[in-house]
């Protein structure tokens, strides 16, 4: 983390609007299968320049992803306020691991509030524990229904 966080040796800027990120091109290969197609390939810009445009997520959530590629932590505050949007972002570059920990989180935190974006997710990414896990909720709901009709003719 410390050569993150002092930019020792960088190679590579990332940018998020008017934001920047240093980072190391073998953090970003090692930890992500995007970073590594994208860094490795001679032809692509990124690879010749060690520049990375990224234009569809929040700075804070791309720094909180790259953060976790140099300590293996997430950012709480990250997690818990923004767990679909980082989600996303480990989606569209391939982290696995980041992935899981944002499906165990928001499978830990599913409740009436964020039932309908939980399912907006699974509908997006497909994650298959989450997706699991609501169609067990949704059988059991389907029952409870059924018991409820059965109970009403009574």
């Amino acid at each position: 983390m410390d050569m993150f966080k002092h930019e020792t040796f960088t190679d590579c800027v990332i940018e998020i609007g008017d934001e920047k990120i240093n980072a190391h091109r073998s953090v970003l290969a090692q930890n992500s299968k995007v970073f590594y197609k994208m860094l490795e390939q001679e032809g692509m810009i990124e690879a010749q320049n060690g520049e990375i445009k990224v234009v569809d997520c929040s700075f804070e959530c791309f720094r909180a992803m790259i953060e976790y590629f140099y300590s293996g932590e997430i950012d709480k505050i990250i997690l818990k306020n923004s767990v679909i949007e980082l989600f996303g972002i480990a989606h569209k570059y391939e982290v696995i691991n980041l992935m899981e920990i944002c499906e165990r989180f928001m499978i830990s935190n599913i409740d009436a509030t964020n039932f309908n974006v939980l399912c907006n997710c699974i509908e997006l990414y497909s994650p298959p524990k989450l997706e699991e896990v609501f169609k067990n909720i949704i059988r059991i709901l389907k029952e409870r229904l059924k018991k409820e009709k059965i109970n009403q003719k009574f």
